[in-house]
């Protein structure tokens, strides 16, 4: 994003002030209307590239026909030159196709039309929400050195430049988990899935705080089906997985970035794929969540106990959709017939990643099969400042998934994140270097491939909002176990604090309601808003409080059918973080809140297209800002 117009510019002289009031209205005179259009994020991956030879063929419920016999049925209405590669969970397959794509689609559009198979869809290309870097601190942690500070603050040393955790009296976004740390530090019986690049296991960061996980990333030979892309030579069968082999109980990340040699083979082969440097993304989205905390090194995690499970599914040039649904249901703990059963069934999955698409069936299919099996699923909204009414962004415009959009440290919209009815939190994402409100993570130093050491780096983005939520959830279920999935997300989003609404002094875009969800993550309210709500003791109860907020958790990605989302509002609720504490005493009140939630979805939206005109105004006031700033130093 363009970075905010720091302190010191802000409180100039009167006569100052005219000078730079001037100065910018000028340059905004002068200024081309190209600036609307430049990038306000930086990606390894254009999410919008999509492999045109490889579907998803979802066969619909279990039949009683032999899936052998069926697949032979289909396969002999398709065009000679389509090919199963493998099977998926939820009773799916892929398929690659060397016809063309219209005549592939004609032909399985036939096979819907005549029941032969449910639905289909084309195995889009994944992308982590990739967030920009700063500075990277390579010295060893020791050197860093530490903040005297309360004895009840963690003493890493990195943990004072990690302002988005302290108190909100300095920076009204700052989340508070130092206060949420005097009631819980977490438990390790919370499990959080980390669906991404996979982790670095050796980070001193993380040691002792992953579970087995699992690597969802295929080489282009199948192993599982034995399928070989023969167009793919066999020194680069391995190219996009990065690690030798395909599938596998190995979420290690060997890196993500492809070398502009082997960005031109594999595009040639019509493999999407850009150069890059390799993100390490995983690792730090991980760190966010459950970096090891008071121990002396690096940086302090949001829990300080709970596990987490390192699934892979993004490789080298992004990740198949078809490994993304997989992936997702085998960290909830749903069976996959091609996989071993995952003896860790996650609690709460974290997604700092997406695609460029609307909310596929498939996609909703594999959400609900997850918060069937328990577990709350958490999305960045991506990257690209936009509205996601007319840009929406999978998996977080999904039903049921929590869409987490990034504020900067003073609550206003960072200007990468996108923002509307996909959001339904805010947290702050950080503003890009040379800022001093970056978020620092656990990262390696590899520019490529593993080689080099394990270090620490600044980011910003969606990326780093979404994991907070992930790690806040996680705290909220360590006082109360026995809350279900639905109630920590109620509690959750009742207990954000409110949006400010000062944005006039500011070069930034407001939040509210309709653009940012229901209010700004606060952990140690939403802790002790769980701590005070009382579970049901029966079953009935607990039915009852089901009844009065839906099954499940009815988020703002989608309210109704129609995917262009014109009719659709955030889910949006603000309680005064004074009177957090009150939440939850009577489970009746806690009813009413959730009920008034729900209402306010439907509130208009009205005012969407001038908030979209103030955002793209704002982040050209944050340019001028930033570049004017120089002459007042």
């Amino acid at each position: 994003m363009l970075p905010a117009v720091p302190p010191q510019f802000r409180a100039t002289s009167s006569v100052t002030q005219k000078l730079g009031t001037l100065c910018v209205a000028t340059y905004f005179t002068l200024m081309p209307q190209a600036l609307f259009h430049l990038p306000l994020h930086d990606s390894p991956y254009d999410s919008s590239f999509q492999s045109p030879t490889r579907y998803i063929v979802s066969l619909g419920p279990a039949e009683s026909i032999e899936e052998s016999t069926l697949t032979e049925q289909i396969t002999a209405k398709l065009p000679p030159n389509v090919r199963w590669i493998r099977r998926m969970s939820g009773n799916a397959w892929v398929l690659e196709s060397q016809a063309s794509a219209q005549e592939t689609s004609n032909a399985l559009a036939r096979l819907k039309a005549q029941g032969v198979i449910q639905h289909f869809e084309s195995d889009s290309w994944v992308s982590v929400s990739q967030s920009s870097t700063g500075r990277t601190d390579s010295l060893a942690p020791a050197l860093l050195a530490p903040l005297a500070d309360e004895p009840s603050n963690p003493d890493d040393p990195m943990f004072h430049q990690q302002w988005q955790l302290h108190d909100d009296i300095t920076h009204a976004a700052s989340i508070d988990a130092v206060g949420a740390w005097q009631i819980t530090h977490g438990s390790q019986d919370t499990v959080i899935a980390v669906i991404d690049t996979g982790v670095r296991p050796d980070h001193p960061d993380l040691t002792g705080r992953l579970l087995p996980g699992y690597d969802f990333v295929s080489g282009f030979h199948d192993a599982t089906s034995g399928h070989i892309n023969h167009q793919v030579p066999l020194d680069l069968v391995f190219a996009r997985s990065n690690d030798g082999d395909g599938r596998d109980p190995d979420p290690t990340d060997p890196g993500d970035g492809a070398s502009a040699e082997l960005a031109e083979q594999l595009t040639a082969l019509n493999i999407p794929c850009a150069s890059s440097s390799s993100t390490w993304h995983g690792t730090g989205v991980a760190s966010l969540i459950a970096a090891n905390a008071n121990d002396g090194v690096g940086l302090a995690g949001i829990d300080w106990q709970a596990s987490i499970l390192p699934v892979r599914a993004i490789g080298r040039c992004g990740g198949h959709r078809s490994d993304l649904l997989d992936a997702i249901r085998w960290a909830a703990g749903v069976q996959d017939p091609a996989l071993p059963d995952n003896p860790h069934p996650a609690h709460i999955i974290n997604l700092s990643l997406g695609m460029n698409d609307t909310c596929s069936a498939m996609d909703q299919a594999a959400i609900n099969d997850a918060v069937s099996a328990g577990a709350i699923v958490v999305s960045a909204v991506g990257n690209q400042g936009r509205n996601t009414r007319d840009y929406p962004s999978s998996p977080a415009q999904c039903h049921n998934v929590l869409g987490v959009a990034a504020t900067d440290e003073a609550g206003y919209l960072a200007g990468y994140s996108n923002y509307g009815q996909d959001a339904d939190i805010a947290a702050p994402g950080g503003t890009r270097f040379p800022s001093a409100f970056g978020v620092d993570v656990a990262t390696h130093s590899g520019a490529i491939d593993d080689i080099g050491i394990n270090t620490w780096k600044t980011v910003s983005g969606t990326s780093v909002a979404a994991p907070l939520v992930s790690g806040t959830l996680a705290l909220m279920r360590s006082v109360q176990p026995g809350l279900s999935a639905q109630q920590l997300t109620e509690l959750l989003l009742t207990s954000a604090a409110p949006f400010p609404h000062d944005w006039e002094v500011r070069f930034a875009a407001p939040c509210d309601t309709t653009t940012c969800g229901a209010g700004m993550l606060n952990t140690h309210h939403a802790v002790r808003t769980a701590v005070a709500y009382e579970v049901p003791a029966t079953r009935d109860q607990t039915e009852a409080f089901n009844d009065s907020v839906g099954s499940e958790p009815e988020l703002a990605g989608s309210l109704n059918d129609d995917v262009s989302g014109i009719a659709n509002t955030p889910l949006g609720c603000t309680v005064v973080p004074a009177h957090a504490h009150q939440v939850g005493k009577d489970p009746l009140l806690l009813m009413l809140l959730s009920a008034a939630i729900v209402g306010l979805r439907r509130k208009a939206l009205a005012t969407a297209s001038r908030f979209d005109r103030v955002v793209r105004f704002s982040n050209v006031l944050r340019l001028i800002g930033r570049h004017t700033n120089h002459l007042f130093r």
